[in-house]
């Protein structure tokens, strides 16, 4: 009988003793910036919370839930993780029977690794992280692991794009956290880490230009039309104008497609010199003399 009961131990209890809870502790927040494509002039932010602790497929995991999540997210509101003694964070989303490996915090400079999409209960494609560049980083006084990598992410043969990003340790990818795609709807531009916080780290303000808590900043019709600033040209190679006919007061912020806000610029302006932006996707964050904001896309050549 005791033969029977240490096999019974071993089989129920081996595969936990694996993993390490040290992720996601209950209470855990992070907020994500983000933006639609074709509705600029709405700011946003996703509130992932870790709630408790559950078992899934034998395995103690943690339930983190998704408040205002991305429109066009292939992610449920209700995401389950755990973490392992190699220091591996799986992730089960949607209606997946299984987990996947998300993070590998213990890999090496090179390594590279798959998460699968499921979109319409099919597994239609990948992204892929593959790590260029290991640091530490100090974090209100703790030192962490901070992979570089490269994020392949696409959707069959329809949507492709290429992202630089960071992992931190502990905290998971400073874009987002999980797999996000656009369907058919008003695409959604991940705007990066805002804030996190937990009961060891305590409140970690990523990004010191944007609030951790909800904002939400909707222009109206009620704005006077002589407020409202035009850029041009648009794309743009090293200059753009603004029609600030008036010379009201303005106060202008360049943000990167990461959130990484670049640099600001304040007073009467009618001209922005960009010569020291790469090309690509920025975003104007333009406060007019009424105190309304204003956001627009803005493409470098």
């Amino acid at each position: 009988m005791k033969i029977i009961n240490s096999l019974l131990y071993f089989f129920l209890i081996s595969p936990i003793c694996g993993l390490s809870q040290n992720w996601a502790p209950i209470g855990t927040k992070w907020h994500f910036s983000k933006f639609y494509d074709y509705h600029l002039d709405i700011e946003e932010f996703t509130l992932i919370k870790s709630v408790g602790d559950t078992i899934i497929n034998g395995i103690p995991s943690t339930h983190l839930t998704i408040t205002n999540n991305w429109a066009c997210s292939i992610t449920d509101n209700n995401v389950f993780m755990y973490q392992t003694m190699e220091n591996k964070i799986y992730a089960k989303i949607n209606s997946e029977s299984g987990f996947h490996m998300l993070y590998n915090f213990s890999a090496e400079i090179g390594d590279s690794w798959k998460f699968p999409i499921m979109f319409n209960s099919m597994y239609t494609d990948t992204l892929q992280y593959t790590v260029t560049n290991i640091y530490t980083t100090n974090i209100n006084g703790q030192t962490r692991k901070v992979l570089s990598c490269n994020l392949e992410f696409k959707l069959g043969i329809f949507w492709y794009r290429v992202y630089t990003t960071q992992l931190i340790e502990g905290i998971g990818d400073v874009q987002y956290m999980f797999p996000w795609q656009a369907q058919i709807c008003d695409e959604d531009y991940i705007l990066g880490l805002r804030c996190y916080e937990d009961n060891e780290i305590g409140l970690y303000h990523y990004n010191t230009d944007v609030e951790c808590d909800y904002i939400t900043e909707t222009l109206t019709p009620e704005l006077d039309q002589n407020d409202d600033i035009e850029i041009f040209p648009n794309p743009t190679l090293n200059r753009i104008y603004l029609n600030n006919q008036e010379l009201n007061y303005l106060k202008l912020e360049v943000i990167d497609s990461q959130g990484k806000n670049l640099f600001r610029k304040v007073g009467f302006l009618t001209e922005i010199e960009l010569n020291e932006l790469a090309p690509g996707l920025y975003f104007l964050k333009i406060v007019n003399s009424k105190g309304k904001t204003i956001v627009k896309k803005l493409i470098k050549n």
